[in-house]
């Protein structure tokens, strides 16, 4: 096998986010490129609006 083997993937890797490696020897976490999340995030939002979802203020929370 060569590096070529290693290179190559399924093409569902193309929508995955890029993930990094941060931190120490002992300590460290799995971060994701925030940069790809935005997209995502205003298309859901996009989806709850066109099911009917509306804007709403801290006064719709309030008990009743």
């Amino acid at each position: 096998r060569g590096l070529s083997d290693f290179r190559g993937g399924d093409e569902d890797d193309e929508n995955k986010p890029r993930e990094f490696f941060t931190g120490g020897e002992k300590s460290g976490m799995m971060v994701q490129d925030p940069s790809e999340g935005a997209d995502r995030v205003g298309a859901l939002l996009d989806r709850a609006r066109a099911a009917g979802a509306v804007q709403g203020n801290p006064d719709d929370l309030a008990e009743g």
